[in-house]
């Protein structure tokens, strides 16, 4: 079976003054198990570089956290996965990611929010701090962010990245299918011998 390829693509590069956001289509294929199953996963990356600062931070969305998130800026339902900021009464939506553990956790979130009053009204900022690891495996935030860097987009820029998003991502699951249904049945396992 041909594995589809496993490498980064560039959905889209933003510039403005001392600040660069870059966002990439991360795709992993693991070669196929005895029973045919492909392992793959899909990750959208965020990397926003802040020269003023000297802060540069990543994150990386899961693809299915990802379709549900452009789906509902695209079909403008971003209410019915953000939730509302009782002190600025921001839209927001917060993807938390972490590793390690014990005082060497460290927690890294992307939190993308929609602001209606400015002239730039999507907004991602990606913070990352210090962590405390969950019993069920997830890293939380254990105190304010050491490092943080934002990034506005206008709405023009935000619904364009996340349709590239959503195409990357179909793409690639289009990819595997074809691969899962051109490579042969895997052989049949030889009955036990009474």
């Amino acid at each position: 079976m041909s594995v589809p390829p496993s490498r980064a693509l560039r959905l889209a590069r933003y510039g403005r003054p001392h600040k660069v956001l870059e966002v990439t289509f991360a795709p992993r294929v693991d070669p196929p198990d005895a029973h045919g199953v492909l392992a793959r996963t899909e990750k959208i990356r965020f990397a926003i570089a802040d020269a003023a600062t000297h802060v540069h931070l990543r994150h990386a969305v899961d693809g299915p956290a990802f379709r549900v998130l452009a789906q509902a800026v695209l079909a403008d339902r971003f209410a019915t996965v953000a939730a509302r900021d009782p002190a600025t009464g921001v839209l927001a939506w917060i993807d938390y990611k972490g590793w390690g553990d014990g005082p060497t956790a460290v927690s890294n979130r992307l939190r993308v929010a929609y602001d209606a009053r400015q002239r730039e009204p999507w907004s991602l900022a990606i913070a990352e701090g210090p962590g405390r690891r969950l019993p069920t495996g997830a890293v939380t935030p254990a105190g304010p962010a050491a490092a943080q860097v934002a990034f506005r987009l206008t709405a023009a820029e935000w619904t364009a990245l996340c349709a590239q998003g959503l195409e990357a991502l179909a793409a690639f699951t289009t990819l595997c299918l074809a691969a899962l249904v051109a490579a042969p049945p895997p052989a049949a396992p030889l009955p036990a011998e009474a």
